[in-house]
């Protein structure tokens, strides 16, 4: 059996989600994918760089539709699966 990781890729005592990631073997799922609240308008370059965007990723979970919990899926790889709760299509 794998050893299961968990990753939080952003301070825990920040308004943003990037999320927790989920990992065992080569697998590895990311809860949320979030901007930070107070980050200008403009600014890019936001993911953590702990966020390994080289690696294959088995899906993004946006856990509801508030930019703090999706507003860096711009920033993830286009191959990333992201995942919605129903009703959240319009992310």
């Amino acid at each position: 059996m794998n050893e299961v990781r968990l990753t939080v890729h952003r301070a825990t005592n920040q308004i943003a989600v990037i999320g927790i990631e989920i990992a065992a073997g080569d697998h590895r799922i990311l809860l949320d994918a979030g901007r930070p609240l107070d980050a200008p308008n403009d600014a890019t370059g936001l993911l953590p760089t702990t966020v390994d965007i080289k690696a294959p990723m088995d899906g993004v979970l946006i856990s509801h539709p508030h930019q703090d919990h999706y507003g860096l899926l711009e920033e993830t790889p286009r191959d990333w699966p992201v995942f919605l709760r129903g009703g959240n299509q319009a992310v």
